[in-house]
């Protein structure tokens, strides 16, 4: 699991370097199950994300900007997908994780 999180956040770096984003941090969307009958992997990918995203930080964090984990419930349910994609977009994250 925390190889799938760091393979992300090495493609969320990679599209950084192709169009930086503005501002002092980088948004990384996660979205999964957190809660319902799926939440333990929702756990775990939130365990992942959390411990990959504190390295990358205690490192400088990419191209000296600290990352930044905005949270998403979908609940296993694709409508709130959709509601979280949405969310994302309006928040500028530069990639999701999910």
């Amino acid at each position: 699991m925390r190889r799938i999180v760091m393979l992300g956040l090495a493609l969320v770096a990679g599209l950084v370097l192709a169009a930086p984003a503005p501002g002092q941090t980088l948004k990384i969307g996660v979205a999964g199950p957190l809660s319902g009958d799926q939440a333990a992997f929702g756990e775990e990918l939130r365990n992942g994300s959390t411990i990959a995203v504190e390295e990358w930080n205690a490192r400088g964090g990419v191209l000296g900007k600290k990352i930044e984990i905005l949270w998403g419930d979908d609940q296993r349910d694709p409508k709130q997908g959709v509601a979280i994609a949405h969310k994302f977009v309006s928040a500028g994250v530069a990639g999701v994780i999910g």
